[in-house]
């Protein structure tokens, strides 16, 4: 694991700290989780756009 320095607003910040302390997990740990779903989401919504891209180029070269 490397060491990052991030800027939160103060909002943010308080809501990581409520939730941290609701879960007994620290802030840094729920930063990261919320990182890997934000990373999975976009990895997801690139797969789908390639695949429907690719069906497409299919679709055109059977024409």
């Amino acid at each position: 694991m490397k060491r990052y320095n991030l800027y939160l607003t103060s909002r943010q910040l308080e809501v990581f700290t409520d939730l941290s302390e609701k879960q007994d997990t620290s802030v840094s740990e729920l930063i990261r989780r919320a990182l890997d779903d934000y990373i999975h989401k976009e990895v997801r919504e690139d797969i789908a756009a390639y695949v429907v891209s690719n069906k497409k180029r299919r679709q055109n070269d059977k024409r």
